[in-house]
């Protein structure tokens, strides 16, 4: 009697097979099993490939405004031309379908602070959002990340601040995907912070890895 056979659609591809031959035993299982790898190579194929997992791999974005940053040059980042609070907002360009479960800012502090800047309001931070297309509603995801990184040496080298603690299955016929960051400010704080961009950190199906 005939089955329906559901392919499985997660694992890594297998790519090959194992076919009957002449003089063999006829059975069900010469004919099933490679009839499945198959199927299941292409079930998994048609969304993407197998799964993969990154960590911290570059996104590609694109600044909102400018505000008050200005292009220190091809690929050398957006410079504060401030030291407040000022913020930028990076639209995250994520591949369709991954899973996200962290979200991180690149920078370096500008070099000559006296101290590190004082006070937990003045400190570096991200946030994580979605913006509903249809609704224009906005909604963060995970909690607002403040860098704190000590000493001043540590803080005037590259680092990361990261949005953690979170798993988001990204849909971007729903949403688009914004990062914001806001710089340093108050005491001690000085211009010339330089953010680089933006890393994610979880996993995508590997023929939708580079975006799209």
């Amino acid at each position: 009697m005939s089955t329906i056979y559901s392919p499985t659609s997660t694992g890594d591809l297998v790519l090959s097979y194992t076919l009957p031959s002449d003089g063999d035993a006829p059975s069900a299982a010469s004919v099933n099993v490679p009839f499945e790898g198959l199927a299941d190579d292409v079930a998994r194929l048609a969304l993407g490939g197998p799964i993969t997992s990154f960590v911290k791999q570059r996104l590609p974005f694109h600044p909102l405004e400018f505000n008050l940053w200005t292009i220190s040059g091809p690929g050398a980042g957006m410079v504060s031309t401030t030291p407040f609070l000022d913020g930028q907002t990076l639209v995250l360009d994520f591949p369709d379908g991954a899973i996200v479960r962290e979200v991180a800012a690149y920078f370096v502090g500008a070099i000559g602070h006296a101290a590190f800047p004082a006070g937990a309001p003045t400190y570096p931070n991200i946030s994580f959002w979605k913006i509903d297309t249809a609704t224009g509603v906005a909604t963060q995801i995970g909690a607002t990340a403040v860098d704190a990184t000590t000493p001043v040496a540590a803080y005037e080298s590259a680092h990361f601040v990261a949005v953690t603690s979170f798993v988001e299955t990204v849909d971007k016929t729903l949403y688009r995907y914004m990062l914001t960051f806001r710089s340093e400010g108050g005491a001690n704080g000085i211009a010339g912070l330089i953010l680089f961009g933006a890393t994610w950190s979880g996993d995508v199906r590997v023929l939708h890895s580079k975006g799209g």
